[in-house]
């Protein structure tokens, strides 16, 4: 599939959140979240290392949204000393798009006042038996 000027090519796209990441004083090096892997309590973000997405995981995942033209996000939540701790995000439907004030492309963000960040690495087992399952919270912050 040959994407468009307003939906780049995935290795592209994740070129201009890092470009963007480094105008802002962000690390360049990104972990991908997935909200399966992500919890929270009080103001810090616990992010299990063992469940971040590969790379090809996100280009798969852009591709699908770009197909829908309803746009993309890729947003840097959270980081620390070397790494910016980053998500896809996309709009099931219009409605949930013209909500969320998404373009029919893609868009960057970062988050102005980055949440501080813990990785872990805990087994499944370990992390819902310790942090239960992803909060409403921690959705709230992945869409934020």
């Amino acid at each position: 599939m040959t994407l468009t000027t307003q939906y780049p090519e995935p290795t592209e796209a994740i070129e201009r959140l890092r470009s963007f990441l480094a105008q802002r004083a962000w690390p360049t090096r990104v972990a991908w979240l997935c909200t399966a892997g992500v919890t929270t309590r009080g103001r810090l973000i616990f992010v299990d290392r063992t469940r971040l997405l590969a790379p090809s995981e996100i280009e798969t995942q852009y591709r699908r949204a770009a197909e829908r033209s309803l746009g993309v996000l890729l947003s840097a939540l959270a980081r620390d000393s070397d790494t910016s701790y980053c998500y896809l995000w996309a709009p099931t439907d219009k409605l949930e798009a013209e909500y969320a004030l998404m373009p029919n492309a893609l868009k960057l963000s970062i988050r102005t006042d980055p949440v501080p960040v813990v990785p872990v690495g805990h087994t499944r087992f370990l992390w819902h038996r310790l942090w239960g399952p992803p909060s409403s919270v921690t959705r709230e912050l992945l869409v934020a």
